[in-house]
Protein backbone atom coordinates (compact mmCIF):
# COMPACT_ATOMS: atom_id res chain seq x y z
CA UNK A 1 0.00 0.00 0.00
CA UNK A 2 1.18 3.29 -0.99
CA UNK A 3 1.30 6.12 1.72
CA UNK A 4 2.11 9.55 0.30
CA UNK A 5 4.92 11.00 2.75
CA UNK A 6 4.31 14.57 4.08
CA UNK A 7 6.45 16.27 6.66
CA UNK A 8 7.30 14.23 9.71
CA UNK A 9 5.28 11.21 8.89
CA UNK A 10 2.64 9.58 7.07
CA UNK A 11 -0.46 10.91 5.65
CA UNK A 12 -3.73 9.10 6.03
CA UNK A 13 -4.75 6.89 3.90
CA UNK A 14 -6.49 7.70 0.66
CA UNK A 15 -10.26 8.34 0.66
CA UNK A 16 -10.92 5.70 -1.64
CA UNK A 17 -10.06 3.28 0.20
CA UNK A 18 -12.33 5.08 3.73
CA UNK A 19 -15.07 5.04 1.35
CA UNK A 20 -14.80 1.03 1.01
CA UNK A 21 -15.23 0.36 4.44
CA UNK A 22 -18.73 -0.54 5.85
CA UNK A 23 -20.13 -1.83 9.33
CA UNK A 24 -19.66 -5.95 9.24
CA UNK A 25 -16.76 -5.83 6.55
CA UNK A 26 -13.95 -7.82 8.03
CA UNK A 27 -11.21 -6.13 6.05
CA UNK A 28 -10.22 -2.83 7.25
CA UNK A 29 -8.02 -0.12 5.86
CA UNK A 30 -5.18 -1.51 8.49
CA UNK A 31 -5.68 -4.91 7.29
CA UNK A 32 -4.98 -3.53 3.76
CA UNK A 33 -1.28 -4.16 3.65
CA UNK A 34 -0.67 -7.49 5.27
CA UNK A 35 -1.07 -11.05 3.01
CA UNK A 36 -5.17 -10.76 3.47
CA UNK A 37 -6.65 -10.80 0.11
CA UNK A 38 -9.75 -9.20 -0.47
CA UNK A 39 -12.71 -9.13 -3.83
CA UNK A 40 -10.49 -6.47 -4.70
CA UNK A 41 -7.44 -7.76 -4.97
CA UNK A 42 -8.46 -11.08 -7.14
CA UNK A 43 -10.54 -9.49 -9.14
CA UNK A 44 -7.37 -7.73 -10.33
CA UNK A 45 -4.88 -10.77 -10.40
CA UNK A 46 -7.85 -12.41 -12.44
CA UNK A 47 -7.40 -9.57 -14.71
CA UNK A 48 -4.07 -9.42 -15.08
CA UNK A 49 -3.29 -13.21 -15.53
CA UNK A 50 -6.41 -13.28 -18.27
CA UNK A 51 -4.22 -10.41 -19.96
CA UNK A 52 -0.96 -12.23 -19.51
CA UNK A 53 -2.42 -15.63 -20.78
CA UNK A 54 -3.80 -14.37 -23.75
CA UNK A 55 -0.71 -12.41 -24.63
CA UNK A 56 1.54 -15.67 -23.96
CA UNK A 57 -0.93 -17.74 -25.63
CA UNK A 58 -1.28 -15.51 -29.01
CA UNK A 59 2.81 -15.22 -28.83
CA UNK A 60 3.15 -19.03 -28.81
CA UNK A 61 1.15 -19.90 -31.59
CA UNK A 62 2.87 -17.18 -33.63
CA UNK A 63 6.67 -18.11 -32.67
CA UNK A 64 5.43 -22.39 -32.97
CA UNK A 65 4.54 -20.89 -36.71
CA UNK A 66 7.68 -19.67 -37.42
CA UNK A 67 9.48 -22.52 -35.81
CA UNK A 68 7.71 -25.25 -38.13
CA UNK A 69 9.65 -23.21 -41.23
CA UNK A 70 12.87 -23.25 -39.39
CA UNK A 71 13.15 -26.65 -37.49
CA UNK A 72 16.66 -26.49 -36.74
CA UNK A 73 15.52 -22.83 -34.27
CA UNK A 74 14.83 -23.37 -30.62
CA UNK A 75 11.25 -21.54 -31.51
CA UNK A 76 9.43 -24.42 -31.16
CA UNK A 77 10.40 -25.40 -27.63
CA UNK A 78 10.31 -21.64 -27.04
CA UNK A 79 6.79 -21.46 -28.30
CA UNK A 80 5.53 -24.53 -26.31
CA UNK A 81 6.99 -23.04 -23.41
CA UNK A 82 5.05 -19.94 -24.03
CA UNK A 83 1.87 -22.25 -24.64
CA UNK A 84 2.31 -23.43 -20.99
CA UNK A 85 2.72 -20.53 -19.73
CA UNK A 86 -0.53 -18.84 -21.02
CA UNK A 87 -2.29 -22.23 -20.06
CA UNK A 88 -1.40 -22.29 -16.41
CA UNK A 89 -1.94 -18.13 -16.40
CA UNK A 90 -5.30 -18.77 -17.83
CA UNK A 91 -6.08 -21.71 -15.16
CA UNK A 92 -4.85 -19.19 -11.92
CA UNK A 93 -7.25 -16.56 -13.29
CA UNK A 94 -10.14 -19.22 -13.16
CA UNK A 95 -8.70 -19.74 -9.37
CA UNK A 96 -9.06 -16.12 -8.47
CA UNK A 97 -12.45 -15.91 -10.19
CA UNK A 98 -13.66 -19.27 -8.10
CA UNK A 99 -12.43 -17.83 -5.10
CA UNK A 100 -13.49 -14.33 -4.95
CA UNK A 101 -17.40 -15.94 -5.77
CA UNK A 102 -16.86 -18.21 -2.44
CA UNK A 103 -15.97 -15.27 -0.40
CA UNK A 104 -18.78 -14.20 1.98
CA UNK A 105 -19.22 -10.90 0.81
CA UNK A 106 -20.80 -9.78 -2.91
CA UNK A 107 -18.79 -8.36 -4.66
CA UNK A 108 -18.70 -4.72 -5.03
CA UNK A 109 -20.73 -3.37 -8.19
CA UNK A 110 -19.25 -0.03 -8.67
Amino acid sequence: MRWSRVRGGFASPPRRLARRQRPGNRCSVAMMGEDTHTIHSFKGAAVIARSVGIVAIALGFVGGMYGLDHPESAWLRTSLGLIVTGLLAQGYALICTARRFWQDEPPDRS
